[in-house]
Formats: C-alpha cells, structure tokens, sequence
C-alpha cells in the first residue's frame, strides 16, 4: 500500500473506534502526525533497510514488518510511555493492512526461521516502483484501499474540527453544536 490508504484507512478506523465505542477508547488522545508517523514506520524503517543497507535481501518487508517489532513497541508504550499506546496499535495495524499473514516467515520472524519471504526484488529501485505501479494497475483489490484512504483523508482536512473532537478527547458532555465549535 502506498501512504493515502494506510495514513486515510488508520485516520477512519481510529475515528470510527472512538466514535462508536467512546466509552472504551476515550482515553486514547491520538493526533494527526504522529498518527501518519506510525502509520508508516514499518514501511519508513523497511523501506530504508530494503533500499540502502540489506539489498541482498530483495524484499521490503523486513524487521519492522514482524510481529516482535510491533509486540516490542507495545511493551515499550506500555512501561515507558502510556501516552503512545494507541500509536504502538497502530503500527501493529500497519501488518493487516499489509496483508502481513501472506508472508508468514516474515510475519512470525524469529519462530518460523531468520529468513524473510521474498518479494519484489529491491536492488533496482526503478524496477521496484515500475512493479508496485503494474500490481496496482492489474489488480483493482489493490487500488480501492487507495481510494477509500484518499477520500477519507480529504473529509478530515475538509472538517478538520470536527475530527479533533473525536480524535483528541471524548465526546460526552457535547452537544451537536458545541461539537461543532
């Protein structure tokens, strides 16, 4: 996935949660950087490995894209820093919208072996983004999250307010007006 569906989708799923469930996530004060930041480390940290340190590797799904990576970052949010909690889930998230359980050797790394699934080889960074461009071009499962992320994301900059409500605090107490304010 490119960065409208994984930044747009997180952003939706995020708000839906405390919208629908307030009760349950109204201590989760979430904002939009860093929201987008953990949205995409996995693919910041992997993409960096893939394309400048490990190339022999030929794949972009490396360490961050494990399991271990996400589970140590909610360990840490956890002891360390309580406020980064939701962030932590939402890198683990980053692994479904992925479709992580594809590559099950990279997703269970250590436990499944120290190798990681091949994907598209990475040595040739054109040849890399010309087959992202054709998976995306041929297979419309591909291009709808795309969409959907896009769209989401242009409704939060269009009613930015309203979305800081919900992301930043709980909703009880306001009414539709002062929600609005």
């Amino acid at each position: 996935m490119f960065i409208p569906a994984h930044v747009g989708l997180t952003l939706g799923a995020i708000v839906s949660l405390k919208w629908l469930f307030p009760h349950r996530f109204a201590r989760w004060s979430v904002t939009f950087w860093p929201l987008c930041l953990a949205a995409l480390l996995p693919d910041i940290v992997d993409k960096f490995l893939a394309l400048i340190v490990l190339k022999g590797y030929h794949t972009s799904r490396l360490f961050a894209h494990t399991l271990l990576f996400s589970g140590l970052a909610i360990l840490f949010a956890y002891l360390w820093r309580r406020d980064w909690i939701p962030y932590a889930w939402i890198m683990l998230g980053h692994h479904y919208l992925d479709s992580n359980w594809s590559h099950p050797t990279t997703m269970f790394f250590p436990l499944l072996g120290f190798q990681f699934d091949r994907g598209l080889p990475t040595h040739d960074s054109i040849g890399y983004f010309y087959a992202l461009w054709l998976k995306y071009v041929y297979g419309p499962e591909w291009f709808v999250p795309e969409v959907i992320g896009t769209a989401v994301l242009v409704v939060y900059f269009y009613g930015r307010t309203r979305f800081h409500h919900i992301l930043d605090g709980p909703l009880e107490g306001k009414s539709g007006r002062q929600a609005e304010k």
